[in-house]
């Protein structure tokens, strides 16, 4: 009956060992479940990084062509305000020139000779030169706020490319991977092997016998029994020996 027992004890503990394991594979095929996820999540996370940034940088590149055509029509504007300026100072000069002639050659004409006339000479020379140097003098004007009109459009054109360049200057990276699992133990060996050994030493215990693996439960049981016996020696014939004791 004792060994009936401790056979139903290492059944039951097979069992739980079973069962154990299998609650073990459900367990780690739901961690790699979860880690499967994960690393799509991940992926997914990766590509719609990468399609965000791609748009940006198609934005990026049409805003530069922008500013880079606008950046172009200022230099435009700037050189033929330029080049207008040039012009209307040719045609002034062309008419002062026209002017000039046209009275230094009356007197010489009219026979009017003399310091006079070599002064009045003197004077319309100087009316022209004074003409000249009033058109160099808007020229030169004209040509310092042509560069600085150009170099305000380059300034701000670098400004603008570095606030464009600004919003893809970080290319995307992926996210950290999510640390594999950690599986658990699923082989019910161990457990089973432990029940064996377990109903095993019950049933040594319960035999009690000299050579099995509990035989030192058995001699304790022996002991106790002697002890009993001696106190009871009138009486040993109602308490008989334990089952398996060495001294049956």
């Amino acid at each position: 009956m004792c060994t009936a027992t401790a056979a139903v004890i290492g059944v039951s503990q097979g069992f739980s060992a079973l069962q154990g394991a299998s609650q073990a594979r459900a367990r780690n095929k739901a961690a790699r479940r979860q880690y499967e996820d994960q690393l799509k999540q991940r992926e997914a996370n990766w590509y719609q990084s990468l399609t965000v940034w791609g748009a940006r940088r198609n934005k990026y590149y049409a805003e530069l062509n922008e500013n880079d055509l606008a950046a172009q029509r200022g230099y435009t504007q700037a050189q033929q305000g330029l080049n207008d300026v040039f012009a209307a100072a040719a045609q002034r000069n062309e008419q002062a020139l026209i002017k000039y002639f046209n009275q230094s050659g009356k007197l010489a004409a009219a026979g009017r000779t003399g310091r006079t006339a070599d002064r009045i000479a003197t004077l319309d020379i100087a009316a022209l030169e004074r003409q000249a140097g009033k058109e160099l003098y808007r020229l030169t004007r004209s040509e310092e706020a042509f560069k600085q009109n150009v170099t305000n459009i380059r300034n701000a054109q670098r400004s603008q490319r570095n606030k464009l360049f600004a919003n893809v200057a970080f290319a995307p990276v992926p996210g950290l991977t999510p640390p594999p699992p950690v599986y658990e133990n699923a082989s019910p060996v161990l457990g089973l092997l432990s029940a064996g050994l377990q109903a095993a030493a019950q049933g040594g215990m319960f035999d009690g016998g000299p050579g099995n693996a509990a035989g030192s439960q058995g001699d304790a049981t022996d002991n106790v029994w002697n002890q009993y016996a001696l106190q009871n020696a009138g009486a040993n014939e109602l308490y008989p020996r334990p089952y398996g004791s060495r001294y049956s």
